[in-house]
């Protein structure tokens, strides 16, 4: 089942058939999980596809899925890399999601570093837990 433009999956990755698996950024929670905000494209695509490989291994070798009530979480960061023209490199690390204070108290807490070295500005984002995650 489609809504809202994307294909909507039970935390097992399964659609309204169960014999038919999605996962990746063109999917999304269903609204009773109230997981709009866990979507799959602000996660590390290699940690979904494990879990999606997990579950039809699951499948065929033992005939029964994994049994997974809530949705799944991850931890690997998000790595984006690419060259620029005039051969300077981007690169863009973030954290998953891992919502444990109220929006007020993060805006509040947290802070980005900035650096400008040869016309190269670089930025750090410091989480309210005083870890670096982008």
């Amino acid at each position: 089942m489609v809504y809202d433009g994307a294909l909507v999956v039970k935390p097992d990755y399964t659609t309204s058939n169960d014999y038919v698996l999605g996962a990746g950024t063109m999917t999304k929670y269903p609204r009773h999980l109230h997981g709009d905000e866990w979507t799959h494209d602000k996660y590390n695509s290699h940690d979904v596809g494990t879990d999606a490989a997990n579950q039809i291994l699951s499948r065929i070798q033992n005939g029964n899925p994994i049994n997974n009530f809530s949705i799944p979480y991850h931890i690997s960061p998000i790595v984006d890399q690419c060259v620029l023209p005039g051969g300077r490199y981007y690169l863009s690390i973030k954290s998953p999601p891992r919502d444990t204070l109220n929006d007020g108290n993060k805006a509040k807490m947290a802070r980005w570093l900035f650096t400008l070295k040869d016309e190269t500005i670089s930025k750090i984002h410091i989480n309210p837990f005083g870890m670096i995650d982008q």
